[in-house]
């Protein structure tokens, strides 16, 4: 038995004895979001149903599903970074989780651990880099006042909420999710290849907004050669095809064949997080291989020169 299943059985039983005198103290709200992670919890590990109380001192052990429940809200903390203007993170230092259905990558911290190499970029708090196996998937689970980008790296990613929206989103597409005031929503891999996505939130403008829902393809050659602007909530870029975002930020992606350039000019106090989905690149002449996080602050101009055929996905924030 994995250390994950051992903690997560103590939990269960020591917890279990005070459901009683607990459970009666959580509002409906909070109900609602334990419940949608005891079937992530029930799905994940195969333990079958647990209470609302043990979900509660479980996450610290399973942080990856705790980017899935909605439960812990946009970081509140004090975000010190590392200062570098260019700060490689390279993907084999990021921490990560592996399900066996689930393998992740986290380019900042879950469940409110300290991690000063890893730290939030602005309102930027989550990128998970995700591979879900043929078949399995993530049931219904609640989200509010977070706005979710769904990247589809390769493969295909099936959508389900309480909006009535029902989607296949295939490699190279995007779908954003303004959560708002609150939904629920699913994501399967129905297919019987691996899915790879990205998937990254980024804290609201305001809280308590009617959610909502978009979603797109957008071909390879609308990016080939440029950073081409796929959602955004920046005034500058409302009367483009971009999908709709409730913050201060936009999400980019660009390709680039080996031994391409491109130059890309940074706004003054606008920072961005850049990872590579394919390929190798070098950004202001520091290498990023396929996965890698790049945190970009106080650089007026980024010069990109990929090293292989590449696809950069990116999101720059004020």
């Amino acid at each position: 038995m994995g250390m994950a299943h051992k903690g997560l059985n103590k939990v269960i039983l020591f917890l279990d004895k005070q459901l009683a005198e607990i459970d009666g103290d959580l509002d409906q709200h909070m109900r609602e979001h334990f419940w949608d992670l005891s079937k992530l919890l029930s799905s994940a590990k195969g333990i079958g149903p647990v209470t609302t109380t043990t979900l509660a001192a479980a996450l610290p052990e399973l942080g990856r599903l705790e980017c899935h429940s909605g439960i812990v809200g946009p970081p509140h903390h004090s975000r010190t970074r590392n200062t570098d203007m260019i700060d490689h993170r390279p993907l084999s230092a990021l921490p990560g989780a592996n399900l066996g259905w689930l393998k992740a990558h986290h380019h900042f911290p879950v469940n409110g651990r300290h991690d000063p190499a890893h730290m939030p970029v602005k309102s930027l708090y989550v990128w998970n880099d995700d591979q879900f196996a043929a078949g399995h998937g993530f049931p219904l689970h609640y989200h509010r006042d977070v706005e979710i980008i769904t990247y589809v790296r390769t493969g295909v990613v099936t959508h389900e909420d309480t909006l009535g929206n029902s989607y296949e989103i295939r490699a190279g597409d995007v779908q954003v999710m303004s959560t708002g005031s609150g939904l629920r929503h699913s994501e399967f891999n129905r297919t019987k290849a691996p899915l790879k996505i990205f998937q990254i939130w980024i804290s609201p403008n305001s809280l308590g907004a009617p959610p909502s829902y978009a979603s797109r393809p957008f071909p390879g050659r609308e990016r080939s050669n440029r950073l081409t602007v796929l959602a955004s909530g920046l005034p500058e870029d409302a009367s483009s095809e971009a999908l709709p975002l409730r913050a201060n930020a936009r999400l980019l992606a660009g390709r680039l064949e080996a031994g391409g350039s491109m130059r890309y000019d940074v706004l003054d106090s606008h920072d961005l997080y850049l990872v590579p989905a394919v390929g190798a690149v070098l950004v202001n002449g520091v290498r990023a291989e396929e996965g890698d996080g790049v945190a970009v602050a106080k650089e007026a101009v980024l010069e990109f020169v990929a090293l292989a055929d590449t696809e950069l996905v990116a999101v720059e924030l004020v």
